[in-house]
């Protein structure tokens, strides 16, 4: 049976390729809204899987010490939110990778004068009252950003995740 943070995982890749049929297919709204949702799930995963020695040695004491022993050894529930930087609030995910997606998702929101990008991906009613719906204002170079961060931030998880795949059968979900 697969761990709580191997089918986050196996559902981000999912997302993944779902962005990218909708970037080949031109719809370029929901190709950010999958790439968003690739992300968040990803970083859900970063939060589920359980924490390494060498991971626990790049948190200070004071961080590490307000998780248990037993949230450590098998991974914590991820928050039920849309904002990464909740998300990825641990201080095991490596502090770079979370500041670079971040900061892409922060550009992609200034881009398009919204402040949360999975809302404006997903609900018509988040824009303006006057704003065209956002199948008419994504543009490419919009997914092209949500592409771009997505990958990284999937390329930085896949490392993290095939660093701890064992052989058995749940391994599978971070081979791939």
């Amino acid at each position: 049976m697969p761990e709580p943070w191997e089918k986050w995982w196996c559902e981000a890749r999912d997302c993944s390729a779902v962005a990218g049929e909708m970037l080949a297919a031109g719809r370029y709204s929901h190709a950010t809204f999958f790439a968003v949702q690739a992300m968040e799930m990803a970083a859900k995963a970063m939060v589920a899987a359980p924490v390494t020695w060498d991971e626990l040695a790049s948190a200070s004491w004071e961080q590490a010490s307000l998780y248990s022993w037993d949230q450590l050894a098998t991974g914590m529930s991820p928050p039920r939110t849309h904002d990464l930087e909740k998300i990825l609030s641990v201080p095991w995910v490596q502090s770079s990778a979370r500041e670079d997606l971040l900061r892409h998702t922060r550009r992609l929101e200034q881009s398009l004068g919204v402040r949360d990008r999975y809302m404006a991906a997903r609900y018509p009613d988040q824009w303006p009252e006057d704003a065209p719906p956002p199948s008419r204002v994504f543009s490419a170079d919009h997914a092209m950003s949500a592409m771009s961060a997505m990958g990284a931030w999937m390329y930085h998880c896949g490392q993290r995740f095939r660093k701890r795949s064992t052989p058995g059968p749940s391994s599978t979900a971070a081979s791939s």
